[in-house]
């Protein structure tokens, strides 16, 4: 799902709450590249002047984003959805094991989309 970098979208997700119940819960794109953008990049694409670049990462993470925060709301913790994180750094990105910096990253980004999505389910 490719979404301008500036376009402010909603992104539905759904999640079970329980055996025989879900919930759609939207999530707000932008806020969540922001969470990505301040915590998790593991290449360094922020620093490029290139506004190419940056929206061609911006839709890649968005699906790395979305999925870990889909992790959450079916009740992975922070420390797996970090894992998940450096597995996408490892494995996707060809970039190598993760350094603790970046394992640290990715944890803080797990944590900064959980702490979102607890404000923003409490809103529901």
């Amino acid at each position: 799902m490719a979404l301008a970098t500036e376009q402010r979208s909603c992104v539905d997700i759904v999640f079970k709450k329980s055996c025989d119940m879900s919930e759609h819960i939207k999530i707000d794109i932008a806020a969540l590249r922001k969470i990505g953008w301040d915590h998790w990049d593991p290449i360094g694409i922020r620093q490029l002047d290139d506004s190419a670049w940056r929206t061609n990462a911006a839709d890649e993470y968005d699906t790395y984003l979305l999925q870990a925060a889909n992790m959450i709301l079916q009740g992975s913790t922070c420390e797996t959805v970090a894992a998940y994180f450096d597995e996408i750094v490892s494995d996707s990105m060809a970039v190598g094991p993760p350094s603790e910096a970046v394992h640290r990253a990715s944890l803080l980004t797990a944590e900064a989309i959980s702490a979102y999505l607890q404000v923003d389910r409490a809103s529901f």
